[in-house]
């Protein structure tokens, strides 16, 4: 699925969030204990995760079985292409992001383009 940007003069871009007086001010609190170098105050990241709650599922991330190969070579690029295929079928996904570098993004552009995956 490939989606495009939205415009720069679209609505949405010039929403105004209901309660953005009290994010102000949550950002502020934080830059102010900062500031005041309070012992143990956590980075940006972990301050929002203890104030906000976030209700959304938390997404799996796996890492498919180190293969003592060159990650280059053609049969360790299309096993991995297709232990991704065999997971996303058990997930009941129609498809899996998969993370290459360029050297063996190149070589799975290629295996596409060539076998039926």
């Amino acid at each position: 699925m490939i989606e495009t940007l939205i415009a720069v003069d679209d609505p949405r871009r010039k929403s105004v969030p209901e309660n953005l007086d009290r994010l102000k001010n949550i950002d502020l609190i934080w830059m102010l204990v900062h500031a005041l170098k309070v012992p143990e105050a956590p980075m940006w990241v972990g301050y929002n995760s203890l104030i906000i709650r976030d209700n959304c599922p938390k997404q799996q991330i796996a890492y498919l079985t180190p293969i003592n190969v060159s990650p280059t070579a053609t049969n360790v690029v299309l096993e991995t292409m297709k232990q991704s295929q065999k997971i996303a079928e058990e997930c009941n996904a129609t498809y899996m992001p998969v993370t290459y570098d360029l050297a063996i993004a190149k070589v799975a552009m290629q295996l596409q383009s060539t076998e039926k995956l």
